[in-house]
């Protein structure tokens, strides 16, 4: 009696662990959003309120915004971080790099994109917004 209670034991903790795995393992490709535009603008808060090597999977990353104290633009195409810094009015300088901070950061994780056509009746881009909504 005793071994059926420690394998219906075991089972339990190896099928609560494997769901953890699986759920843990589920694509979420939504877009997650950290800080404000709104606080750099209106509050001055130029500080990184996110390290780009704390998102956690960079596998099919895409991501957008400035970097700290609006020192460059930060893009992640794919997985890889681009820092572009403008160094006089006729030179920019672009690097790659994970070691950044941004006062306000979108990302999401895209394995797969989806292809739209647009209709030709998009002129505008009050049109294309009304359409997408």
């Amino acid at each position: 009696m005793a071994n059926i209670k420690v394998i219906t034991l075991l089972v339990v903790v190896f099928i609560s662990l494997t769901n953890g795995s699986l759920q843990a393992q589920q694509y979420d490709d939504s877009p997650q959003i950290i800080g404000a535009m709104k606080n750099v603008m209106q509050k001055g808060q130029l500080y990184g309120t996110i390290h780009l090597d704390t998102i956690a999977s960079k596998q099919h990353l895409y991501g957008l915004g400035p970097v700290e104290y609006l020192s460059g633009e930060i893009l992640i195409f794919d997985g890889i971080a681009y820092k572009s810094t403008v160094v006089s009015d006729t030179e920019m300088i672009v690097t790659t790099d994970y070691n950044l901070k941004a006062p306000f950061f979108v990302h999401a994780n895209i394995k797969q994109w989806e292809e739209h056509i647009l209709p030709d009746s998009i002129q505008s881009i009050q049109q294309l917004e009304n359409y997408l909504d």
